[in-house]
């Protein structure tokens, strides 16, 4: 890209970038992310569940992969991007559940929205756009030295979709 803006990432753990994701939709704010959308859903009920198919019980096993080693190997990739709009929290303020919105449009699960498990979320939400104000201090002193986490390279499957 000739002088375009270079896309910055910060490699936060999973669990900040929940946090973050609960705190700005408990202030009113929509968050955009992006996942890997083709795993572990069920289109006509608009159910992303990472338990949705009881592997274990018809294999006897259950994937041992991690989400890193399943980019690692090309088995998960960075495929589409939703809005969270809202949530259900637990009694001890971790999210149960979010409520997604699809861009495919009404066709797409319940009207166009989904309900995601939090494990779903674990396992499959690859990027999340955090405003800075929701950021840890220590975040925003890397973002702000502008040395975050995570220099991908152009083929990284989290960069590779963000160049297209």
């Amino acid at each position: 890209m000739i002088e375009g803006i270079p896309i910055k990432f910060l490699n936060a753990d999973i669990s900040i970038l929940k946090n973050a994701a609960r705190d700005m939709i408990l202030h009113g704010h929509l968050v955009w992310i992006a996942c890997d959308f083709g795993k572990m859903k069920c289109k006509d009920l608009g159910i992303l569940d990472s338990e949705i198919l009881e592997h274990h019980k018809l294999y006897g096993t259950r994937p041992c992969l991690n989400k890193s080693d399943r980019l690692d190997f090309g088995l998960s990739k960075l495929s589409h991007a939703m809005t969270l709009t809202g949530l259900e929290l637990s009694n001890d303020g971790t999210v149960k559940y979010w409520r997604v919105e699809n861009s495919h449009g009404t066709k797409s699960g319940i009207k166009g929205f989904y309900i995601m498990s939090s494990s779903w979320f674990d396992d499959y939400v690859l990027q999340v756009v955090v405003h800075r104000c929701f950021l840890t201090k220590e975040l925003l002193d890397i973002w702000d030295r502008g040395s975050p986490f995570g220099n991908y390279p152009l083929w990284s499957p989290l960069v590779a979709t963000c160049n297209k």
